[in-house]
């Protein structure tokens, strides 16, 4: 919770600062396209921040096609990405880029048919992502927003009821929206801060001779980052 609340302040304090200034010089993050050859066309990000909470929904499926439904729930935890894009003057101002996530949450609790179960574990998210954000002005800041496709792996390691063990991993498709708002710090460099949601659809995979069916689930993180212009 205490990290929540410090990544909470770092985006109020982004949010809050208006303008930000070298001498009397407003340095823009990036100028128009249209306007010289010689400005930044291309980028590079990376970020870092808080995982809020979630629940999973899963069941085990026999072969004898016997159902068992199991329910998790996650701490806060953490996520980390990196990227590259490129600028683009489509829709009045717009961004273009491919962005590589990794998230991760400790398990907080594990129901089967109704009744807790201890549980220790981790799971981990993997997320690779194309996206499109349309940015709008904001006085002398940047604010965007958007979202993506691509691919999303999850690993679930834990230890539930002492003694039985369960690791899995599989692949689905994933999606993501996003938003935030630039500030310039030079005129190659800013800071953001942004609210992202991710989603996966359902997945299957096989844990010993069981069939391992997963809901699919969103979750919502806030980070803080930089990005530089080239």
């Amino acid at each position: 919770m205490n990290k929540l609340i410090q990544i909470a302040l770092s985006l109020v304090t982004v949010l809050a600062i208006p303008t930000l200034r070298a001498g009397d010089m407003i340095i823009p993050a990036k100028a128009p396209l249209q306007e010289a050859a010689s400005e930044a066309t291309g980028y590079v990000f990376a970020y870092g921040g808080s995982s809020l909470g979630l629940s999973t929904s899963s069941s085990f499926v026999d072969p004898g096609s016997t159902t068992t439904q199991f329910g998790a729930d996650l701490d806060d935890g953490l996520i980390v990405g990196f990227g590259a894009g490129f600028y683009s003057n489509l829709f009045g101002g717009s961004r273009f880029e491919m962005e590589a996530l990794l998230s991760s949450a400790d398990y907080s609790s594990f129901t089967v048919g109704g009744f807790d179960v201890p549980i220790q574990g981790d799971m981990k998210t993997q997320g690779l992502f194309l996206n499109i954000l349309k940015e709008f002005p904001l006085g002398n800041a940047m604010a965007y927003a958007g979202g993506g496709l691509g691919i999303g792996t999850v690993e679930a390691s834990f230890l539930a009821g002492g003694s039985t063990a369960v690791n899995s991993r599989d692949t689905s498709l994933a999606y993501q929206l996003k938003a935030g708002i630039d500030i310039p710090v030079s005129d190659r460099v800013a800071i953001f801060g942004e609210y992202k949601l991710i989603g996966l659809s359902d997945r299957s995979s096989t844990f010993q001779n069981l069939r391992q069916e997963t809901d699919g689930f969103v979750s919502n993180h806030f980070v803080v980052g930089g990005r530089l212009s080239f």
